[in-house]
């Protein structure tokens, strides 16, 4: 073989390899797009759920945020809290004569003092927190004698919100 025909040879190995390194590597990005692709999709599921969950948010009105019901006192899961207004509504149910006691109690996450106490409540009515802060929130809900309750909770959105 001639030094001409050595060179050729190299030249068209040394091609051959780094068109499959450049293969290998058009692969693994496409691979690696393929896969942000699926995220991004994913993404955009989870979003479209978020939306249908929250449903439409009514600016200038109260906005349901949660409602309870029950039989017995226990605390409730947080729930988000998107204005500064919250309005609690309850109403118990029993099939004694006795006298119903009825507590709410309001927490804001990571705090360990309630927002507000609310005891010896009627059989049914509404309070109203103002000025609070956007977040988390849950009910540590007490009762007595009551057969059934339930409790609708409400952030009140403003119109330029």
């Amino acid at each position: 073989m001639n030094q001409n025909t050595n060179i050729f040879i190299i030249f068209g190995v040394i091609t051959a390899i780094v068109a499959l390194a450049f293969a290998s590597v058009l692969m693994d990005m496409q691979n690696q797009l393929t896969q942000k692709d699926e995220e991004i999709e994913t993404l955009q599921n989870q979003i479209m759920g978020l939306k249908n969950d929250l449903g439409t948010v009514k600016k200038g009105a109260w906005n349901i945020v949660e409602s309870f019901g029950g039989s017995s006192g226990f605390a409730t899961d947080y729930f988000y809290v998107a204005g500064t207004e919250l309005r609690i509504t309850w109403v118990t149910y029993s099939g004694v004569d006795e006298p119903i006691s009825f507590s709410l109690v309001v927490y804001k996450e990571g705090q360990s003092e309630p927002l507000e106490s609310f005891t010896n409540l009627q059989d049914q009515g509404t309070v109203i927190l103002q000025n609070i802060e956007k977040g988390n929130y849950y009910l540590d809900i007490s009762e007595n004698n009551a057969d059934q309750w339930s409790i609708t909770v409400e952030t009140w959105i403003p119109p330029n919100q």
